[in-house]
Order: structure tokens, then sequence, then C-alpha cells
């Protein structure tokens, strides 16, 4: 505003940079059988909100304050094992942020180690 009016020209220069802004995890499966997969979500992003996405497998669902895998036998006939990460088998919670990089597994994939 305290310029002269006129017709004033420069250059203005924007440095941009790409980043893959993407949390990218597995989910393991005893291996024997065949729903184990590759996901990514952003990042931040809860269990809850990645089952109610409808983008996680069919067989991992929600039961009371757990994570679980193939309950009510979504899959197969087993009742449902816990989904744990596989870094220290602790069970997943619905709320809990998914870790970039780490691998989840049921439990019968970790041989049944897991705790809370």
């Amino acid at each position: 505003s305290s310029k002269p009016a006129g017709e004033y020209k420069d250059t203005v220069t924007f440095t941009a940079k790409v980043e893959n802004n993407l949390v990218s995890f597995t989910i393991k499966r005893d291996v024997s059988y065949s729903s184990s997969g590759n996901y990514t979500v952003a990042p931040g992003t809860t269990w809850r909100q990645f089952i109610e996405s409808g983008n996680a497998p069919a067989s991992v669902t929600i039961y009371g304050s757990n994570v679980w895998h193939d309950l009510n036998t979504t899959v197969r006939d087993c009742g449902g094992t816990f989904i744990c990460n596989t870094a220290d088998n602790r069970y997943v919670r619905p709320d809990e942020a998914i870790i970039d990089g780490a691998t989840y597994a049921c439990e019968d994939y970790v041989g049944y180690k897991g705790h809370d």
C-alpha cells in the first residue's frame, strides 16, 4: 500500500517435495492359510478406522476391546484369534494407530504367544 501505482514484475519460485505419505503394514495368517496381505493407510489411521473403511480383509473384525481374525468363523471354523503385533506379540486394540512397517499376525501365526 505504500508503493506508487504501476505495474510490477518479479519471479516467484516455489519448491515442492513429493512424499509417500502412507503407512505400509502386513497382516499375516498361519502359513497354511491364504489370507495374508500387505496394506497401506494414511498416517494415524486406527484399526477401527481401517476395518470400518471396508479396506480391511473381511476376516478382520473388532470384538470387545480387541481386533480379531476369523471371529465367528468368517474364514474357517476356528472361533477367532487375536491380532498381534509380531514385534512384541501384544494384542492390537481397535483405537490404536497402525504402525508403519509393522507386521501384524493372528495368534496362530505367532504360536499363540499373544499378550495384553
